[in-house]
């Protein structure tokens, strides 16, 4: 009983976007286990610049959301979870870094690939008209843990950006 089930109550359609497997860890019974949403992952879809053992890539994964966003005619509601950011820590081949970071490891570029996605997502539900209609909340599953010494306190300083088109000076 949580927050599916409230908004479902309030005529909300729930849907939770993956661009990896939604079976992992059990994710899509757990939310299927008391709602009703709808559940599409990467194996719907068909059209992506790379394809790992996590998921599809960021850019590809955002398309096949911005796309399935915009055919939605009811009140809905959002979850989306991406994969760039997990090892083995890959970006496309087109994706172009300017010349002061090519010093950084695999894994720092993949934020800086998944930023990229996500400006380019949010400036297409602008230029759809989606954004003005929206609550946009970003948050990652846990923080940065590229080594062991990590576990111990970075993984647990967890992002939170919330973006919200009506207070837009607001921090």
């Amino acid at each position: 009983k949580g927050l599916l089930n409230l908004l479902e109550r309030n005529s909300y359609s729930c849907h939770f976007l993956h661009g990896g497997n939604a079976e992992y860890d059990d994710m899509g019974l757990l939310l299927q286990a008391e709602s009703n949403v709808k559940i599409a992952d990467c194996k719907s879809i068909t059209n992506y610049k790379f394809k790992n053992s996590w998921g599809v890539d960021d850019e590809s994964f955002f398309d096949f959301s911005e796309k399935y966003i915009s055919e939605q005619r009811q009140k809905n509601f959002y979850c989306l979870l991406t994969m760039s950011n997990h090892e083995p820590f890959e970006v496309p081949e087109t994706f172009a870094l300017g010349n002061e970071l090519t010093d950084l490891s695999p894994a720092e570029k993949t934020f800086y690939y998944s930023d990229f996605a996500l400006g380019r997502f949010i400036s297409h539900l602008k230029e759809r008209g989606i954004f003005e209609k929206s609550l946009i909340i970003i948050t990652g599953d846990h923080g940065e843990s590229y080594t062991y010494a990590d576990n111990d306190v970075k993984v647990f300083h967890v992002p939170l950006l919330i973006i919200d088109h009506k207070a837009k000076s607001k921090v």
